[in-house]
């Protein structure tokens, strides 16, 4: 494992930031909808990716911000044979941030075991030593509505917009706010990470918050 971790130093270095998520959480569409935004029938071809077992596991793509400048982003499969394998892409490099998406799909919502699970790594990666002072990003990942677009009232399609959210919902099930108030670290999104660009308000916002926390470790 240790093999396919870069060295990386210098001032010049990227920063480096960590994805974690459990399977079909949609870090994958996340990193390359960024990378490759022209890529219209990405979450397909994943998935046939997938299907042919051709996928390497992880993936890493390095990019460039106003906010960081340069900075690489980790994909780190969320299998049960991976998850044990997780502190390896963090205790042997240094992290600037922690990306945790969550499925945040209907479906998953019910899932009492998968969400308990998560909650359970939320807390163990906030507490890492080599992590305290990393920036942790929680994304809950709006996946499309499993209920037909007739079934939604227009009241819902208002409050809501073009995305179907299960973002309250999630903040309630998994403690967001405890995290909010007891770690500076901490922040909270949602977003359709298969619709995510470099202009998207929210993909902004984080990488903000990543450049002021990095900033204010440094002082």
């Amino acid at each position: 494992m240790l093999g396919c971790l870069p060295s990386f130093g210098g001032a010049s270095s990227p920063d480096q930031i960590v994805m974690f998520g459990l399977e079909g959480s949609g870090k994958t569409t996340f990193l390359y909808r960024l990378k490759l935004p022209g890529w219209s029938t990405i979450t397909t071809a994943l998935e046939e990716v997938r299907q042919a077992g051709d996928d390497p596991g992880y993936h890493y793509e390095e990019f460039t911000s106003p906010y960081l400048r340069s900075f690489g982003i980790w994909d780190v499969p969320g299998s049960a044979a991976m998850i044990p394998l997780w502190p390896m892409f963090y205790r042997y490099v240094k992290v600037e941030a922690v990306f945790f998406v969550v499925n945040g799909s209907d479906a998953f919502l019910k899932k009492e075991d998968k969400i308990t699970e998560i909650g359970r790594h939320i807390a163990t990666l906030l507490n890492e030593d080599e992590l305290r002072k990393s920036s942790f990003i929680l994304i809950i990942n709006d996946f499309e509505s499993s209920e037909g677009e007739e079934q939604r009232s227009e009241r819902d399609k208002v409050r809501r917009g073009n995305d179907h959210t299960n973002w309250q919902a999630f903040r309630d099930i998994l403690g967001i706010r405890r995290f909010e108030e007891d770690y500076s670290n901490f922040k909270a999104v949602h977003m359709n990470c298969a619709k995510v660009s470099e202009s998207n308000e929210t993909w902004r916002q984080i990488l903000s918050f990543v450049a002021e926390n990095k900033l204010a470790n440094s002082e």
